[in-house]
């Protein structure tokens, strides 16, 4: 059995737990921002020939033809 007066050398090990707890709140919290900040807006179409991820048409057109009037 330990003495009692050596306890006071192993307090640290009660922090641990709290530590551990807020580590890992921290680090969730983290990566959930992440994945909504590169996630796609909701309600959008995240196909390739949506409209809304088309460029700006030139004053050519596509392929180089006149675009319509």
């Amino acid at each position: 059995m330990l003495p009692l007066a050596h306890v006071g050398h192993y307090l640290w090990v009660l922090y641990i737990v709290p530590v551990l707890i807020v580590a890992a709140s921290i680090v969730k919290t983290t990566m959930t921002q992440r994945r909504t900040a590169n996630a796609p807006p909701a309600g959008g179409d995240d196909r390739e020939d949506s409209p809304a991820r088309e460029s700006p048409r030139s004053e050519t057109g596509p392929a180089g033809r006149a675009a319509d009037p």
